[in-house]
């Protein structure tokens, strides 16, 4: 008799997601602006991870390139996207500002967009890996929680849908393929907002 027992998977919907608030997003910003020579690309990237809730491998693979305007907008052409088609996503214009200022600062023309500005491997593009090691010593120097760059994909889905945007707006612009990944934002905050716990009184 097999006595192996399955382990029942939690719900997505229950899964905990972690992010941050518009007042701590706020302050990692402020303090990327204190990293020495890294401070412009730190926080132009921060910035845009929030704002393109992107993947720090679809950051990673970013191009000068990329960027381009469409009619009267910007988006951010993802080659290398989860969903294994080439895929875009619209950046706002201030965001693009962040980015000009970046590539002016270091004298990015052309190629990878965001370079390594250690002595090691000065200018050679950025990992994924080193992406994720930046959020987090960004964010303890903030003396924010232990976050990683998925945490600020969160983050920007979580301030578009606080600040009015439709679920199908959000699945759209995370590139969620299924929905219920993008409806785990919204039971997350309904079961903050008005939880049992609020109602006992000692």
């Amino acid at each position: 008799k097999n006595l192996v027992r399955r382990v029942r998977t939690a719900r997505r919907k229950d899964r905990m997601i972690t992010y941050l608030t518009q007042q701590q997003t706020r302050k990692i910003l402020r303090v990327a602006d204190d990293a020495g020579e890294a401070a412009v690309r730190d926080r132009a990237l921060i910035t845009t991870l929030i704002h393109c809730v992107l993947r720090r491998s679809e950051a990673a693979a970013m191009d000068v390139r990329h960027i381009r305007p469409l009619g009267h907008y910007w988006v951010l052409d993802l080659p290398q996207a989860k969903g294994g088609t080439d895929q875009y996503v619209k950046i706002p214009a201030r965001v693009v500002e962040s980015i000009d200022r970046m590539r002016s600062h270091y004298g990015i023309r052309e190629g990878a967009l965001w370079r390594s500005t250690s002595n090691r491997n000065r200018g050679d593009r950025i990992t994924g890996d080193a992406i994720y090691k930046m959020v987090r010593r960004t964010a303890e120097r903030a003396g924010l929680p232990d976050i990683g760059a998925h945490a600020l994909r969160h983050t920007g889905c979580t301030l578009a849908i606080e600040s009015g945007a439709s679920i199908q707006q959000v699945q759209t612009h995370a590139r969620h393929k299924d929905i219920d990944t993008t409806m785990t934002y919204i039971h997350q905050r309904d079961k903050l907002r008005d939880s049992a716990a609020d109602h006992i009184h000692l």
